[in-house]
């Protein structure tokens, strides 16, 4: 554990990524292929859903 930031890769089969809130609900979306990378900093935790 640290306190910098981290990149983290997720790779599959998705074409739309979206932050959401605890209750599901979107925050952002982005159209993806296939790829997200995400930049998250110190002790943050995001959910997100890949379609």
């Amino acid at each position: 554990m640290s306190d910098s930031g981290s990149t983290v890769r997720v790779t599959g089969t998705f074409t739309e990524a979206a932050t959401v809130d605890l209750l599901g609900r979107p925050i952002s979306r982005v159209q993806v292929r296939d790829e997200l990378e995400l930049a998250l900093g110190p002790w943050e935790i995001r959910t997100v859903v890949l379609r």
